[in-house]
């Protein structure tokens, strides 16, 4: 009777690991490829009947290369925020709003500011000067000043995707001999955020020139 119960507790066990082991199913995709998911109704209709469940019983956990991978994690984290733009980022958000705007926008503003002088100076100086001087000097003077904001903000621009260019040489140039898979994933992400915003400086600073146009 003893081994009868130890059978059934036995069996009733068993039946219960099955019952909360995860379920993965396969099926041939349209590509050719062999896909696998999770839910049986994940499996496009017309792929079901020749579905098969995968049989993860003699699949390891790999909880030291989920430990690995969560280690990795953590000091590319730590990394990053040690990083230059991360650095140069938190010193920036502790600035005033008139610096930030000055450090961004600073030939925009001595522009602006030189351009409402002259505009402001030119009843008086109207009545200075030979008739039509002070116009024809307003006529060549505002463009110049337009265009050296121009140019000033094309630097500026241009100084920051030379330095993303830089960060982005850097990670070229590590030794990916000694970086493991996840760390060299961790890298190419990298990459394409700076790709990502060197493209967006160059359609920003094409829309902007179009504007002006």
């Amino acid at each position: 009777m003893r081994i009868l119960l130890v059978v059934a507790a036995l069996i009733l066990a068993s039946t219960a690991t099955a019952q909360h082991a995860p379920v993965f199913y396969s099926y041939l995709g349209d590509s050719g490829r062999t896909v696998y998911v999770n839910r049986f109704s994940l499996i496009p209709p017309e792929k079901r009947s020749k579905a098969r469940a995968v049989d993860l019983s003699q699949v390891s956990l790999n909880s030291e290369l989920a430990e690995e991978l969560s280690g990795a994690v953590v000091k590319e984290i730590q990394h990053l925020k040690e990083s230059d733009p991360c650095t140069k980022a938190r010193k920036e958000s502790k600035v005033s709003a008139w610096s930030h705007v000055w450090h961004r926008h600073g030939p925009w503003i001595l522009a602006s500011l030189a351009a409402l002088i002259l505009v402001l100076l030119s009843p008086w100086m109207i009545r200075r000067t030979p008739q039509g001087v002070w116009a024809r000097f307003l006529m060549v003077a505002l463009p110049a000043l337009a265009m050296t904001a121009v140019l000033a903000i094309s630097a500026t621009r241009a100084t920051s995707s030379l330095e993303a260019v830089s960060e982005l040489a850097k990670l070229c140039d590590a030794n990916e001999e000694e970086a493991g898979p996840q760390k060299r994933l961790i890298r190419l992400n990298e990459m394409h955020t700076y790709i990502d915003q060197l493209y967006r400086e160059q359609y920003e600073e094409l829309e902007r020139l179009g504007e002006i146009k």
